[in-house]
């Protein structure tokens, strides 16, 4: 069914997949230009080579902080491939990549077909989404994670069963790993689940 401008799905899949491609070759642009290191992405490269995977999930140096399976993807990449800007930024290419279609995904449950393509087209292209792809920080992932975190949600409230709270469960334990707002996104989403579950019971019971 159309829906504004679109004039059918076909279009829709069109423009949601220019979108999506967009995103990646902008994100792939940002990435390639391959800039020396920023003075907090230096401080974070300078604890990951320094460091064994146990010593980094204390206290950073520096004054820096990031999350332990963040610091442990970027440890391993380091081993694997050396001390490049590129691979200290790898993770957030791939998370910036990938969330125009967590932001769809997520719309699409709470938009309609026009809002939640307008959502991902905007996710695609903002500035700052493209400038967190190519960054040795976790601010891109933050955002992926979020959207994910979301998007669970939103099937548990669909449908509350065994294996879509597992689901969640194990998402939102590997959030905490990637993202530190996880934490308090996963605290708000407990509150509104439990709300909901409240809400569908007392009403069942009238």
């Amino acid at each position: 069914m159309s829906d504004g401008m679109f004039p059918g799905a076909r279009m829709h899949r069109v423009v949601l997949a220019a979108a999506m491609l967009g995103g990646v070759v902008l994100r792939l642009i940002r990435f390639a230009e391959n800039r020396p290191l920023w003075y907090d992405e230096a401080l974070v490269a300078i604890n990951v080579g320094s460091r064994d995977f146990l010593a980094l999930l204390g206290p950073l140096d520096f004054e820096q902080m990031a999350p332990g399976l963040y610091l442990w993807f970027l440890k391993g990449l380091v081993m694997a491939f050396g001390m490049h800007e590129w691979v200290l930024r790898l993770p957030s290419l791939v998370a910036g990549a990938g969330l125009p279609l967590v932001v769809w995904l997520v719309g699409r449950r709470v938009l309609s077909e026009r809002g939640a393509l307008t959502a991902a087209v905007l996710a695609a292209i903002a500035p700052a989404f493209v400038g967190y792809s190519a960054e040795a920080k976790p601010y891109g992932i933050d955002a992926c994670v979020t959207g994910i975190l979301l998007l669970c949600a939103l099937r548990l409230n669909e449908r509350d069963d065994r294996g879509r709270r597992l689901a969640f469960g194990v998402v939102g334990l590997v959030a905490i790993g990637l993202s530190l707002p996880s934490v308090f996104v996963l605290a708000g989403l407990g509150v509104v689940l439990l709300a909901s579950a409240w809400r569908r019971r007392n009403g069942s019971g009238t």
